[in-house]
């Protein structure tokens, strides 16, 4: 599943036509959720227009706020880490 990362250094930017469309579009700020969404979510590595991906992607990251905001005490990291996703 999606491409494998050294423990150094962050991931490389998403390549192929969907996503220099993006940055050309919306600049690079648009894809820097994508490494993520690709770990987490199951998003394809090569992105996807496919409405139903992007819904599940959607809901599994609403699944994982939600789930936070029901425990009593919440990591910093993993608060920063959902608000990144949803607002990339």
């Amino acid at each position: 599943m999606g491409q494998q990362f050294s423990s150094k250094g962050s991931p490389p930017p998403p390549q192929g036509e969907t996503f220099d469309f993006m940055v050309n579009k919306y600049g690079p700020q648009s894809t820097e959720c994508i490494n993520k969404w690709v770990k987490e979510f199951n998003f394809p590595a090569g992105g996807s227009y496919n409405l139903t991906v992007l819904q599940r992607v959607e809901e599994a990251i609403k699944e994982k706020e939600e789930k936070l905001e029901g425990q009593k005490k919440i990591d910093q990291k993993d608060y920063k880490d959902i608000k990144n996703i949803k607002h990339a």
